[in-house]
């Protein structure tokens, strides 16, 4: 996985999002 310094601010923002809302969609 590539370095959080790599990704721009908004994927950053985004792939945090997603790996907090991971655990709430999860079945």
């Amino acid at each position: 996985m590539p370095s959080p310094a790599r990704l721009t601010p908004a994927a950053g923002a985004r792939l945090h999002s997603a790996h907090l809302l991971s655990p709430l969609k999860a079945p």
